[in-house]
């Protein structure tokens, strides 16, 4: 039971909301590397608040950076809407399970 719980990715507020450290946590990145997305545009549906689709496009670019594609052409597909996965986890968001990691 103890390594389930060490297991667990920091979730949610109860309105929702993520804070950047626990998006950052749940992307396995630092809070500035998820500053720098969002000021690059690579996250296009962040709207100054974390929520799980903006989560999710973190986890999504984190990713795509993990296996080397260019944050310049992520930022492009993210204008071009062609990272449309962002809001995946909220289809079993009451199941408990997590599409996206």
């Amino acid at each position: 039971m103890a390594d389930a719980k060490a297991n667990q990715r920091p979730g949610p507020a109860a309105n929702g909301v993520m804070t950047a450290e626990q998006v950052a946590a749940r992307a396995g990145v630092s809070v500035g590397t998820i500053k720098r997305w969002v000021k690059a545009g690579a996250i296009p549906n962040f709207n100054g608040e974390w929520t799980a689709a903006s989560a999710a496009h973190a986890r999504i670019v984190s990713q795509l950076r993990r296996n080397g594609q260019p944050l310049e052409d992520i930022v492009a597909a993210a204008k071009d809407g062609r990272l449309a996965l962002g809001s995946a986890d909220s289809l079993f968001q009451n199941e408990g399970v997590r599409c996206c990691r």
